[in-house]
């Protein structure tokens, strides 16, 4: 007895122990139940009356009763839904496809849809879908002309046409067609009222016009169509009407024989009646807006601007019977212009680019775009499209710049440049040798070309990272510009200890580089060197002016004058001399040299401590006659500059390597501020680049 109560509290106590494990254990697990979840849901979808509409509904790891509801109202939880013999749940249960399909479309149809999945056995959680609402529409009824399909009337006489289109889901829309093909908006007024059936609709469309020559024996169409129609439907009347005056105007003056009036041209415009009797009145408009004491068959525009392009032009003749009008528009030739100019683009390798070159001109001007490559020794310039968007793919070879050039027949081409620029990781183009400016300035210098532009610049001494917000030694300021950014750091203590080995590191998305650049105090020359270099200089001073007066004495010897009683009475005057300097007023006069010499004026200017910018500028009147050329493209110059190399020009360039497909480029600029002189063989033309 006391063995078998000792084994019944034995198992109690496993028992116990199991339940507990799993009491601890189920809220670990219960996240790796596989939940149910959509894998397609219901999208809003517009219908017809007639056609097949299937809402999409497909699920993963199904494990609850589905259903479908219209406004939120159940349909049923089989496939084939009894009470609805027009809804039905299409695809397989091994696909999880319980997509709604709904045939024939009906008006009623016209709901919000949603699909349902309830709890599973599991603890899966139900889910609801998207609602995806169903728009029904329904073509109208043919539109009908309540005033029949004839009418008499007379010129001048105001008519009121009624068009009516019945049952249509939405209401359609009523568009009225003159004898010309003209579509008519002027004098129409719109009417939407609500059928016997609340969810459709009826357009009534009023047109008002008053009768004229131009509509004898025309047909008016009234066109009747919803979002529910392929085509239109129509009805027409066709009108009997008195006539006035019949009008055409004639350009006679000033126009080709085209018809196309050129710029700044005075044109005469006549208007032609046909009437009877021939008694007229005549008055002239531009763009709707009356001329002021034009009442003449004639009319005088004295000069034609480009903003006359497509200006109408009418003329009204008047007689005892009525009023009739004719237009003419203008047709004006232009030379081109840009309505948008390419741009630069910074792109990455592979990447699509799309540039835009869009010319207004008349006639309508042809574009090209010409490509011309960084690397010239293995490309050359060359024609790459011919429509005003351009489509590349960012690469080594299509880097460079492109120039639209616009041509309009009989007018002078015009151009506009841009470039394409590839993206990379920075390159530190600083000395790694540098030193103080002077005793009392200890600056440092990191120069970085980056683009995209740099998130990040850090600095390290002898191995330890700078922090210029804790450590007061130093401060910090980065000047950003286009293509590059400079880093100065600034020792605020000037000892000796603060020499040393400094690390500049630039970071931008694309990658980092690091240069070590050795920080050490200006050696100063001895006081002998010196002493003896100023004692040399100023020997060599002496030797000169030696030279010099030795010349003049030489020189002096040799012309001596003759006694001045048999010196001859003549004139000494000095015969003038031409010169070679054109103005630009003289260029039609002056016979232009084979050669001009021109004087080029130089400039330096320092920016930072180690750099020297000298600038060359020539004046484009002054190389008249020489053949003008454009400087090559300015190259941009990556890592130390510590070694020579030679670029396409054959000059000789410090530094260690050029990337071409993004360290070279060449910013845009006016050619004519920028040009190299050459000769000019005979009979040739100078020619701006």
């Amino acid at each position: 007895m006391i063995m078998s109560i000792s084994l019944n509290q034995h198992i109690c106590m496993e028992l116990f122990g199991l339940l507990l494990i799993i009491a601890c254990v189920s809220p670990f697990t219960t996240h790796l139940i596989e939940q149910q979840q959509f894998a397609m849901e219901p999208q809003d979808q517009v219908a017809v009356v007639g056609a097949r509409v299937i809402l999409p509904c497909r699920v993963l790891n199904k494990k609850g009763i589905l259903q479908w509801t219209k406004d939120d109202f159940g349909l049923g939880t089989k496939r084939r839904l009894v009470a609805f013999e027009r809804y039905s749940m299409i695809g397989s249960d091994e696909e999880g496809d319980y997509s709604l399909n709904i045939y024939p479309v009906r008006l009623e149809d016209d709901a919000k849809y949603q699909c349902q999945v309830g709890p599973g056995q599991h603890g899966e959680h139900g889910i609801r879908s998207n609602y995806g609402t169903l728009s029904v529409l329904k073509s109208p009824d043919p539109p009908k002309i309540l005033q029949g399909d004839y009418m008499v009337t007379t010129e001048d006489h105001e008519i009121e046409l009624e068009c009516v289109s019945e049952n249509g889901k939405p209401a359609a829309e009523i568009t009225w067609i003159d004898g010309f093909g003209n579509v008519l908006t002027a004098g129409v007024e719109y009417i939407k009222e609500p059928s016997p059936d609340s969810r459709l609709s009826t357009a009534k469309s009023i047109l008002k016009l008053k009768a004229n020559k131009a509509l004898h024996n025309k047909t008016i169409h009234c066109q009747a169509q919803n979002s529910a129609d392929k085509t239109y439907r129509s009805a027409s009347i066709r009108l009997e009407v008195k006539y006035a005056p019949k009008v055409v105007i004639d350009i006679i003056e000033g126009a080709l024989d085209t018809g196309r009036i050129p710029l700044d041209n005075a044109i005469r415009l006549k208007c032609n009646a046909d009437a009877h009797p021939n008694e007229l009145t005549y008055q002239w408009y531009i763009k709707d807006e009356m001329i002021i004491g034009a009442t003449f068959s004639e009319l005088d525009i004295p000069s034609v601007t480009r903003k006359h392009q497509h200006f109408v032009v009418k003329c009204e003749a008047q007689n005892e019977v009525g009023l009739s009008a004719a237009t003419e528009t203008l047709d004006v030739i232009y030379p081109p212009s840009f309505i948008q100019r390419p741009e630069n683009v910074e792109s990455e390798m592979g990447e699509n680019i799309t540039m835009t070159c869009l010319v207004d001109s008349n006639p309508k001007a042809d574009i090209i775009w010409v490509f011309d490559p960084i690397d010239r020794m293995n490309f050359q310039p060359r024609v790459v499209g011919t429509s005003s968007t351009l489509h590349l793919i960012a690469s080594n070879e299509t880097a460079g710049r492109y120039y639209c050039k616009a041509h309009s027949s009989g007018f002078t081409e015009i151009s506009s440049e841009a470039l394409v620029i590839l993206k990379g990781p920075p390159k530190i183009i600083s000395r790694a040798q540098q030193q103080p400016l002077d005793t009392d300035t200890y600056e440092i210098e990191c120069m970085a070309i980056a683009v995209p532009k740099a998130k990040h610049v850090s600095w390290a001494f002898n191995g330890v990272l700078i922090d210029v917000d804790k450590d007061l030694g130093f401060s910090l300021r980065q000047d950003v510009l286009y293509d590059r950014i400079k880093s100065t750091l600034r020792i605020e203590e000037n000892h000796r200890s603060r020499f040393g080995t400094y690390t500049c590191t630039v970071i931008n998305k694309y990658g980092s580089d690091t240069l070590e650049i050795v920080f050490n105090e200006r050696r100063k020359l001895p006081i002998i060197i010196i002493a003896s270099g100023s004692f040399a200089i100023s020997l060599l001073i002496i030797a000169i002016c030696f030279a010099i007066c030795c010349c003049c004495v030489r020189g002096s010897k040799k012309r001596q004058l003759p006694p001045a009683d048999i010196i001859p009475k003549v004139n000494h005057q000095q015969p003038k001399v031409k010169t070679n300097s054109l103005k630009k007023k003289d260029l039609s006069k002056t016979e232009i040299p084979a050669t001009v010499t021109v004087e080029p004026e130089y400039q330096e200017s320092n920016s930072g401590s180690y750099s020297t910018t000298t600038t060359l500028s020539m004046n484009k009147t002054d190389l008249i006659g020489s053949k003008l050329l454009s400087i090559p493209p300015t190259i941009r110059y990556s890592g130390p500059l510590t070694e020579g190399f030679t670029d396409s020009t054959n000059q000789s360039i410090t530094g260690s390597y050029v990337d071409f497909s993004r360290d070279y480029y060449t910013p845009i600029h006016n050619a004519s501020n920028f040009l190299i002189q050459s000769t000019l063989q005979q009979g040739e033309t100078p020619t701006y680049v």
